[in-house]
């Protein structure tokens, strides 16, 4: 049975211990340069492992992360988007390289690679979904250890615990109670206004809501996102006839926040009920008064982030985030 050597963590120029010292006394096994088993990741190391890399085209940066290490060993091991795109962008200036000697069939099937090259270089430019991150975090978890296995553990299990949108509405609810100081401003405001990437002392409930989304692990919804409610409808975010509890909701008037569930009016009180019974929505809102009003026509002392009631004629639309 084959010997398993588990991932150390990332390796470069200065690193030294047992770990080094493996990754050394393996590379020796492959013909080449002979390096000294010292234990000390120095130059000649660096140039055995860059010209490892080169001869597999793995991008050769000399430094060995999870799967250089696991060709170096032999072993099978996922990989990240980041070695993905380092490999591909190695063997795209290869292909360059040999178009330029190539003629006839061997200059078109070199086209035909590269088109496919830059394909799949354009594919891994795109945001990474939360299915495919849950997937690679898993695969992952087979060669980490140490710290990187810790943190990715605990990334794993904030995604696989419940749906994004359910992390979203629960980090609003952790932020319900939050109060400007003056207008459009305070220190927790402004932490949420520069996560977003937003201009202080301005309307932030669509900071409020990439706020959400940003920590509960969305590729879309997070800094960079589009701030105007109007153009919040992007690639990852589709509309949807039929909420979940942290969807995003629309109004009639320039102002957003999550969807918490339906409600109508029973005994004085909003009390939840199916869809096609509501009168009413419960939300939980940023940029908003305790009355109902946006803050900055309010601005009345109660303004910040608010568990809200609000008819339904004055919903625009829902918005469902797939990444």
């Amino acid at each position: 049975m084959a010997v398993m050597h588990p991932f150390p963590g990332r390796l470069r120029l200065g690193c030294s211990g047992d770990a080094v010292r493996r990754l050394q006394r393996q590379l020796n096994t492959y013909s080449g340069l002979r390096i000294a088993v010292d234990g000390d990741f120095g130059e000649q190391t660096e140039l055995k492992v860059r010209r490892f890399q080169g001869h597999r085209g793995l991008g050769p940066d000399g430094v060995v992360d999870a799967v250089t290490w696991a060709f170096i060993f032999r072993q099978r091991a996922p990989e990240t988007r980041q070695a993905k795109r380092r490999r591909l962008r190695h063997e795209r200036a290869e292909r360059l390289v040999q178009i330029k000697a190539a003629k006839g069939a061997r200059l078109r099937a070199l086209k035909r690679r590269l088109g496919k090259l830059d394909a799949a270089l354009e594919e891994l430019a795109k945001p990474e979904t939360r299915a495919q991150k849950i997937g690679r975090l898993r695969a992952e978890t087979v060669t980490a250890r140490g710290r990187r296995a810790r943190v990715v553990k605990a990334a794993l299990k904030r995604l696989t615990r419940q749906p994004m949108r359910l992390l979203a509405w629960e980090i609003a609810g952790r932020c319900v109670g939050i109060r400007e100081v003056g207008h459009n401003g305070g220190a927790d405001v402004d932490r949420i206004i520069d996560y977003a990437q937003g201009d202080r002392g301005e309307p932030y409930c669509v900071d409020g809501v990439i706020w959400c989304y940003g920590h509960a692990g969305s590729q879309v919804v997070k800094p960079g996102y589009p701030r105007a409610v109007r153009l919040m409808l992007v690639a990852g975010v589709r509309r949807t006839s039929g909420p979940q509890t942290g969807d995003i909701v629309r109004f009639t008037f320039d102002h957003t926040g999550l969807f918490g569930y339906w409600a109508r009016l029973v005994a004085g009180r909003y009390v939840k009920c199916p869809k096609a019974l509501a009168t009413h929505i419960v939300t939980r809102e940023f940029n908003t008064s305790g009355a109902g009003a946006l803050s900055s026509d309010a601005n009345d002392g109660t303004d910040g982030v608010h568990a809200k009631v609000r008819h339904r004629s004055l919903v625009a639309d829902y918005l469902t985030v797939t990444a």
